[in-house]
């Protein structure tokens, strides 16, 4: 199954969007840095298209901080967009199975890797692999 995404924040624009899909990596040769993980097979879901205007990843918009307590957070866009993937991802999981999310950065902008590591992603091993995971709390 896949499932496209899209994030605006003034209609009718697209400021974003990405598609989760069901992903599987199979060696051990690509998985040596995954903290937790024995060896074999990793299943989980795959960010396999993510896009969003360049202003618009720049820039903070304003949210409400999650305790309830009426604080409000100034978070980047592309930070916001992946946060929201992050948490589809995690849901899916819990129905489909899975325990990672990944990316594969090859062709993405600067910002966007930034954005995942203050986000605690993790290049899926130590030499510089474009492919980047995070484990899921399910």
């Amino acid at each position: 199954m896949c499932r496209t995404y899209v994030w605006a924040d003034q209609h009718p624009y697209v400021s974003g969007f990405y598609t989760l899909v069901p992903h599987l990596i199979d060696t051990d040769r690509d998985t040596v840095q995954l903290s937790g993980h024995a060896g074999g097979a990793i299943s989980g879901f795959l960010i396999a298209k993510i896009g969003i205007h360049r202003e618009s990843a720049l820039k903070k918009s304003r949210i409400e901080a999650p305790s309830g307590s009426g604080k409000f957070l100034s978070v980047q866009n592309i930070s916001i967009l992946l946060v929201e993937a992050m948490v589809r991802a995690a849901a899916a999981s819990r129905i489909g199975g899975g325990r990672f999310l990944f990316i594969d950065t090859t062709m993405e902008p600067d910002f966007l890797v930034k954005a995942l590591k203050s986000l605690n992603f993790l290049p899926i091993n130590g030499q510089g692999s474009p492919m980047w995971c995070l484990k899921l709390d399910r």
